[in-house]
Parts: structure tokens; C-alpha cells; sequence
């Protein structure tokens, strides 16, 4: 499967990986956030290609607080360019998509990757929108299509909503 990540060292996704499971661990303080946070985190990890040793070690990282700003400046610093910081956020985005949801804490983890990597949030919250209109264009389509199926008298499968 293609990634947002394919064009990357291994090194600038080693980067990405970091800082999004250190971010992801400080938002995971309590139990429910933990959950989300964890299954989240693994998929970044996974869609990033590293050895698993590697990407074994990114899930459990956990950088103290005193050392937290100079982790991040030194993973911004890695990832590069900011071609290959907008990129790094917009699979994220579309990892945070997978599953047909967008969870608020994904986005806050945009939001701060965001910040970190002097990308304006403009700029995502323009992708969000653009994937949003697409999805409902997708559905208006699809809505069209169960519609004329149903018109011919072709049997569709109902979908739970």
C-alpha cells in the first residue's frame, strides 16, 4: 500500500514516529484517552514501514517532561523540509480516517503536529475539508446509484448508518 511516508528516509520517519508517540503518550494520561491513543499510535507506526524493532520501540517510548520541547525540536529538525512535514501530517490525517471516523483527538494531535512543524492549521483544516467534500460526494454517488439499482429492480444490500 502506498504512504505519504514512501518518499521519506527512514530516518525522517523514525522522526515522525517519534514525535507523534511522545505527543500521543502525553494526551494518553487516563485510561479511555490510553485506548485510543495506543490503537492510533500502531497504526502510525505500521504505515511508517520500520524495522519492528524500531517501531516496537517508538510505541513505548516516553520522554519526561523537562526533555519534551528539545524531543521535539530535534524530530522536527529530522523530518526536514516542510514538504516532508505537510506530508507527514496529511497521511496522519488519512490514518485518523481509516476506520470512517474522525476522532477530536486525532485532530488534536494534528493540531499540535501542526504547531510543531510550523505548518498553519489553515492549511490542514483546507485538506480536512477537501477529504470531507470528497466523502460526501462519494456517498451522494453512491446514494445515486443504490437509487437507480432500486429503480430496475436490481436488489441492493442495506448498510447500518
Amino acid at each position: 500500500m502506498r504512504s505519504g511516508f514512501d518518499g521519506l528516509s527512514q530516518e525522517q520517519r523514525y522522526a515522525i514516529g517519534a514525535l507523534a508517540c511522545a505527543m500521543l503518550r502525553k494526551q494518553g494520561e487516563d485510561e479511555f484517552q490510553r485506548s485510543f491513543t495506543d490503537e492510533y499510535a500502531q497504526r502510525i507506526v505500521a504505515r511508517l514501514d520500520l524495522p519492528e524493532g524500531v517501531g516496537q520501540g517508538l510505541l513505548t517510548l516516553d520522554v519526561d517532561d523537562r526533555q519534551f520541547e528539545s524531543v521535539v525540536e530535534q524530530c522536527v529538525l529530522m523530518v526536514g523540509d516542510e514538504g516532508s512535514r505537510f506530508c507527514a501530517i496529511q497521511e496522519m490525517l488519512s490514518l485518523a480516517l481509516t476506520h470512517g471516523k474522525y476522532d477530536a483527538r486525532a485532530r488534536v494531535l494534528l493540531q499540535g503536529l501542526s504547531m510543531y512543524f510550523r505548518i498553519p492549521w489553515e492549511s490542514v483544516a483546507a485538506v480536512e475539508l477537501a477529504i470531507a467534500m470528497h466523502i460526501v460526494d462519494l456517498s451522494k454517488n453512491a446514494n445515486e446509484e443504490d437509487q437507480e439499482a432500486v429503480d430496475q429492480g436490481i436488489p441492493t444490500v442495506e448498510t447500518s448508518k
